[in-house]
């Protein structure tokens, strides 16, 4: 079934509880009719049932009906590397792994990788994930296969790009040109623009893994467009002792500082 025709659906999702974040509580033998991909009324499974008897039921009444849970951040761009270099430290994990992987990625690994954490996520319970692909791949917008593996299972999220471009940074990625970045933001704006269930982030991998020009240059795209950023501010010892020694201060004084 198609995404729009999912989202225009009238059902009753049934369970043996129904657990809510609202004054309700936690709901025995209750039920949610979604209309047009919306919560209408969460009550008795015996209520909804007798007020619309017409629409289809979803779930024999056994199952825990939760909330879906969001996924505040992740990399679709490792999907296809999970457990690799886990006795690593962080940022050795960064370069050994990650930015060697990352020169490599294209739409094919972007779209597959993509299908396949999602799969596991909508196994966990998550119906929402904020994505940040990190790639260095010159020859290739590489991030715009996510929005391809979004849309083929049908979850709900938002996309960013994380570019990187300071080949002496922390990661140490490819020598990208700026405005070939920026036009990869654009792109990937423009592909969710009009979509309902995915939204767009400039993505801004790390402030140290950025040149200045590069983080200069994403700020005014984001403030003429209205767009909002996703980055990292972990401000580990590793991150803070390169921070001092490039900018005089810490990462997160460094991007107050900027903007």
């Amino acid at each position: 079934m198609s995404i729009k025709k999912l989202s225009s659906k009238e059902l009753i999702i049934r369970g043996k509880w129904i657990l809510t974040m609202s004054d309700q509580g936690d709901i025995k033998d209750g039920a949610i009719h979604i209309s047009k991909g919306k919560i209408k009324n969460v009550s008795l499974y015996s209520d909804l049932k007798q007020k619309l008897p017409e629409l289809e039921i979803v779930g024999d009444g056994s199952g825990i009906v939760i909330p879906g849970l969001i996924n505040a951040h992740t990399h679709f761009s490792e999907a296809l590397i999970p457990g690799m270099g886990s006795e690593m430290t962080l940022f050795e994990w960064g370069r050994e792994i990650v930015t060697p992987v990352s020169e490599n990625l294209n739409l094919e690994t972007a779209r597959e990788g993509t299908i396949l954490k999602v799969i596991e996520m909508l196994h966990s319970g998550v119906t929402y994930v904020n994505d940040m692909f990190v790639h260095s791949n010159p020859n290739i917008m590489a991030s715009l296969g996510v929005v391809d593996g979004l849309n083929h299972v049908g979850i709900r999220g938002c996309v960013s790009y994380g570019a990187e471009d300071c080949t002496d940074g922390v990661t140490s990625m490819n020598s990208l040109k700026v405005d070939n970045i920026l036009e990869e933001h654009q792109e990937l704006e423009s592909s969710v623009s009009e979509n309902d269930f995915l939204d767009f982030r400039l993505g801004i991998g790390t402030l140290l893994g950025q040149t200045d020009r590069l983080t200069k240059d994403s700020i005014k795209l984001c403030k003429n467009n209205g767009w909002k950023v996703h980055t990292h501010m972990l401000e580990a010892r590793e991150e803070i002792v390169h921070s001092v020694l490039r900018w005089g201060c810490r990462p997160l004084q460094h991007a107050q500082k900027i903007g």
